[in-house]
């Protein structure tokens, strides 16, 4: 590889000070490596948005959805109780459920095998007494409620959805009316030729808005504009628009919501209206975005014609859409090294929210935040004495290890990084010997996702 390409494959150092800070390089928005890392490292630990209460009201009501390739159920039992599990038949490995409905038991379509709402299989299709029963059930998934709506999670160590999103739920009882007796009006998919970080990015921030949305920059009072990171959760906030037409007695803030790593809402000023939408990567450079929109009860139909969405009146869904498939295809050019983020916490002028959305990216993924040698404890194997060792990134999963005495290529190896949750454990082997001057030779880690 020439030069160039090796330096589309460093990782300019990240800084926990968006004023000093470079940002992700281009390279995290393209490759397939980067993108099996976050699948692993992220999609799978984190936890998603799945429904609404509402949408599993009734006993044996279900609803499907997907987790990048893993396609998830969740259903309501006969004891009231909403679990989750992974869609699929414990026999041949059928997919059990499509889309949503109601169902007495779960009956897999190719053989029969039939599970109750627990997950416990009931009945094996003329199994002459081969099948043991009460041995065989569906993979749980852990599933809870946040004011309302149910979030899904594949990690079973996970902190629960009650710490993680405390944030999320007070201000949602502040800022959301009706909370407690929202309905379901309105459900639409889009896709994007755009890596999900993107999307995200976009909307984070509304340094953008007034270049690139002007209808959007014209129905909000940008100049009260605030964003504020906390944890896993940012929020906008215009806490009184006053250049809204509002009637008596309604909401007048506008909140948009980002919760890590996939969930987005925003309550809108006016007649209950919120929203809550998700982002579900299709691959590194492509993402469909699931939309769905709530009202209280309270609003009526005349309301609710109001207040739908109208792309033929406002394009700013459109003009997103062209945004990010633009930076997209600017990823990709040679000439792009990215340079440091603008940052004015006070005001609508600034990218301080997309540097913190980065920086969580980099703590999963474990990339270096700072100048210099990454400082890495090493096991070899399953040695009980890990070694202090130097390294730096090769690429997003291929770390440089400086040693006097390099490894055997195929030696199995454990390296600990540190990141924002402290020391994370990757088990990987080494793949290469390499040089690492001026002082010593070295070896790559390939690191396992």
């Amino acid at each position: 590889m020439d030069q160039l390409g090796q330096e589309q494959h460093i990782s300019p150092a990240m800084d926990r000070d968006p004023r000093r800070s470079a940002p992700l390089p281009a390279w995290h928005y393209t490759s397939p490596e980067a993108f099996a890392a976050e699948r692993a490292r992220i999609f799978f630990r984190s936890w998603k948005y799945a429904a609404h209460v509402s949408e599993l009201a009734a006993s044996g009501s279900f609803i499907t959805l997907n987790l990048l390739d893993q396609n998830i159920l969740l259903v309501r039992g006969h004891d009231d109780v909403v679990r989750a599990f992974f869609n699929v038949c414990q026999h041949r490995a059928h997919e059990l459920l499509k889309g949503k409905g109601a169902v007495s038991t779960i009956r897999c379509p190719y053989h029969a095998w039939t599970y109750d709402l627990t997950g416990a299989l009931r009945r094996a299709t003329k199994d002459a007494g081969q099948v043991r029963c009460e041995t065989v059930s569906l993979t749980p998934i852990r599933v809870e409620e946040l004011c309302g709506f149910l979030f899904v999670n594949l990690d079973p160590h996970a902190a629960p959805l009650s710490e993680v999103g405390s944030q999320f739920a007070e201000e949602l009882k502040r800022y959301v009316p009706e909370l407690g007796s929202l309905r379901k009006v309105g459900y639409w998919v889009e896709e994007r030729e755009a890596n999900w970080k993107l999307v995200i990015e976009n909307d984070v921030e509304c340094y953008h808005c007034r270049t690139a949305h002007p209808y959007l920059s014209s129905r909000l009072n940008l100049a009260a504009y605030r964003s504020v990171d906390n944890g896993v959760l940012t929020t906008h906030l215009i806490e009184r628009d006053a250049e809204r037409d509002v009637p008596a007695g309604c909401p007048t803030a506008f909140v948009y919501w980002y919760l890590w790593p996939d969930t987005e809402a925003r309550m809108m000023p006016g007649p209950s209206n919120f929203a809550i939408y998700t982002t579900e990567p299709l691959g590194p450079t492509r993402t469909r975005l699931h939309y769905h929109h709530f009202v209280g009860a309270s609003v009526t139909a005349a309301d609710l014609e109001r207040i739908r969405h109208d792309p033929e009146v406002d394009p700013t869904v459109a003009e997103d859409v062209a945004l990010v498939e633009s930076v997209q295809r600017g990823m990709r050019s040679l000439g792009y090294r990215g340079s440091s983020f603008v940052v004015d916490e006070d005001s609508v002028w600034t990218e301080h929210s997309v540097h913190h959305f980065q920086l969580l990216v980099a703590d999963a993924l474990c990339v270096p935040t700072a100048q210099g040698d990454l400082r890495l404890s090493m096991a070899v194997g399953d040695e009980p004495q890990p070694r202090e060792v130097l390294g730096h990134w090769l690429d997003a999963a291929t770390v440089q290890v400086r040693t006097p005495c390099p490894l055997a290529i195929g030696t199995p190896v454990q390296l600990a990084l540190e990141g924002s949750y402290g020391l994370s454990w990757r088990r990987g082997r080494v793949s290469r010997l390499v040089a690492a001057a001026p002082d010593g030779p070295g070896m790559a880690v390939q690191l396992h996702p």
